[in-house]
């Protein structure tokens, strides 16, 4: 799976970077859109230049938005996840993080 993951992460930034019209491609942070829900509804609708529908509220509540993402829970996860990995899948994992973490994959400055 991390090898899928990275292989279709690779492909969606070598697009990115050979994208004409970059401005075109919004950005947004999972963790974001959990814990300031109305805030990242409200870039990605004038982003689109639409309107939330009837549906949104219906939709986010099903998602579980907005919600809490505790940095501990975040730890944990990866914790669990690198005690299952092969040394190298581990370093390949925490290299993926950091990058996220960091600037997004380079895509924030």
């Amino acid at each position: 799976c991390l090898i899928i993951v990275d292989h279709l992460l690779r492909k969606a930034l070598d697009g990115y970077k050979n994208a004409i019209n970059k401005e075109k491609i919004l950005h947004l942070r999972f963790e974001s859109l959990c814990s300031n829900t109305s805030e990242e509804i409200n870039k990605l609708t004038k982003f689109l230049n639409c309107e939330q529908t009837e549906h949104t509220k219906k939709q986010l509540i099903e998602a579980n938005f907005p919600r809490l993402i505790k940095e501990e829970d975040i730890i944990n996860k990866f914790n669990s996840l690198n005690a299952e990995l092969s040394k190298e899948y581990a370093q390949k994992l925490a290299e993926l993080q950091d990058k996220y973490m960091k600037n997004l994959f380079g895509l924030e400055k």
